[in-house]
């Protein structure tokens, strides 16, 4: 199985993650993760792109462990 695309994702995820904690550790000096879906989530636009952006991992990430022969 060859990973060579998988390691940004994997990248973008403890970034993710340490960007969050981070977050969490400064009280209130950044927004955390939650804080930022849940404010994308209030408008319509909001909703789109956070729709859009699922689509989008799902068909990049999801979508090359469950697709035989790639």
């Amino acid at each position: 199985m060859n990973l060579d695309g998988t390691a940004p994702w994997v990248a973008l995820a403890l970034l993710a993650a340490v960007l969050d904690l981070v977050a969490r550790l400064r009280w209130g000096r950044a927004a955390g993760a939650g804080a930022v879906l849940a404010s994308c989530a209030r408008t319509l636009p909001g909703r789109l792109v956070l729709a859009c952006f699922w689509v989008f991992i799902g068909v990049h990430v999801f979508g090359r462990y469950t697709v035989p022969g790639r």
